[in-house]
């Protein structure tokens, strides 16, 4: 073979096939780079694939045990899942589907870009950095609470009631029917049976069972010589006046109860304001949203107009959509009917403590500016409800919590397992005059 400055220029037989060798080694080392890259992308885009599946609302479900999601996780979830899954099916595919799925892609880059920022939002608490308007912290579990008792499976309705579905866990024990007591037994020689009916604050939000105002109050009157006595909690979440009496009604013989305590007031003036401002209880999914939560607090806080305040006539037609005088009657002539000793107590509510203690005073301002008139409209309802009749039988605790020197109140009505206590306290001699003596043991 001659030899050029640049290479060979005449090549033999045995040099062309060394060439030949040579390439098809090349060869087929490029085609196992290439294979090996392949199965490289298909297992990152396998495990975007799991990924999705993980964090989609069906896999949160699956994880958590919860029976459904609010709107806001399912929502965040499908954003995530799907931007996760577009990227695992641009990783493995090639040619056009892979050109398709970059535009894809790059559509979907401000939905990721907002669940982004609502994520981050929740992880800060944002609307409450705003304005705060609930501090959990104020109960002793602070911010658990079983994932179960805040989704919408845990309550069902049957004849018009609310009740819940057996389950127990975490220091709750919701018994087969629908109730957060202890199940119905053979009344006892001398027994004496109390239920507390009530909303969520009566039912428990965030406190054990041990710490319900039933609980509290059954232990007042052990204290106090009474120990034949059971007390029964009726609470349910979200019930006014009138399903309360529905929710009695139902239960009463069941239990051979002989003595009913209507703790109530807050969730008929909560109903009877948000009815009448119907553009405040239009909710929609997108209304939890954190991102919305902060932008409507922080509105509020800078409109520092009065035009939004419910005037007189507007509270008047208010105060007759959910009037509690008109239930107080109604549960009245029922329980002389039934042959039930009845009485009323008024719950105490945010703006009615004398002594704000904690964020109590920030909770009240942001709750002012949020809902204007409010607390006009609590004093008037809570007035024309001490007028009715039976006057001995109604009860005013809007002061109930004063004498507590620590924080009680998590948000406007919910209270932590101190003013329970300070409740159950003040009920204990409501419910003792109407035990009737040859009952009481004071032993």
């Amino acid at each position: 073979m001659r030899w050029a400055p640049f290479g060979p220029l005449v090549q033999t037989k045995a040099s062309r096939t060394c060439r030949l060798s040579v390439t098809e080694a090349g060869c087929i080392a490029h085609t196992r780079n290439g294979k090996m890259q392949r199965f490289g992308r298909l297992i990152l885009a396998l495990a975007f694939t799991v990924l999705s599946l993980l964090i989609s609302p069906i896999g949160i479900k699956l994880i958590t045990g919860r029976e459904d999601l609010t709107f806001r996780v399912s929502l965040l979830g499908l954003c995530f899942a799907a931007f996760l899954l577009v990227l695992a099916i641009a990783i493995a595919s090639i040619g056009r589907l892979r050109q398709l799925m970059f535009y894809v892609f790059v559509i979907m880059l401000p939905v990721i870009f907002f669940a982004v920022l609502e994520t981050a939002a929740i992880a800060l608490h944002l609307a409450d950095r705003v304005a705060l308007a609930e501090d959990n912290s104020v109960y002793e579990r602070r911010g658990r609470w079983p994932a179960h008792l805040m989704s919408d499976a845990r309550m069902f309705n049957t004849d018009g009631l609310r009740l819940y579905r057996p389950w127990q866990g975490d220091g709750v024990v919701i018994n087969d029917l629908g109730l957060r007591t202890q199940r119905p037994q053979t009344k006892q020689a001398g027994e004496w049976r109390i239920a507390i009916t009530g909303g969520s604050t009566a039912w428990g939000w965030r406190v054990g069972d041990e710490d319900t105002i039933a609980a509290q109050l059954a232990r007042a009157l052990q204290r106090h010589g009474f120990k034949n006595v059971s007390v029964y909690n009726f609470g349910i979440e979200g019930a006014e006046l009138k399903s309360e009496l529905a929710l009695l009604k139902r239960f009463k013989e069941i239990y051979a109860i002989d003595q009913a305590i209507f703790y109530t007031g807050g969730n008929n003036v909560g109903g009877a304001y948000m009815d009448g401002r119907p553009w405040l209880n239009q909710a929609t999914g997108f209304t939890s949203l954190e991102l919305f939560k902060a932008w409507t607090r922080l509105a509020a806080r800078l409109n520092s107009s009065a035009t939004n305040v419910p005037d007189a006539k507007d509270r008047s037609r208010m105060r007759r959509l959910h009037s509690l005088s008109a239930g107080i009657v109604t549960a009245t002539e029922y329980c002389r009917t039934a042959g039930l000793k009845c009485d009323f107590a008024l719950q105490p509510w945010l703006f009615s403590r004398a002594h704000l203690v904690g964020t109590e005073s920030t909770m009240k301002r942001t709750i002012g500016f949020m809902f204007p008139g409010l607390d006009e409209l609590w004093s008037e309802m809570y007035e024309s409800a001490l007028a009715a009749e039976p006057a001995d039988h109604i009860h005013d605790l809007r002061n109930a919590l004063d004498t507590v020197g620590s924080q009680v109140f998590a948000d406007l009505l919910h209270i932590n397992e101190t003013g329970n206590s300070a409740i159950g306290k003040r009920l204990e001699p409501i419910a003792a005059r109407a035990i009737p003596p040859a009952l009481r043991q004071n032993d």
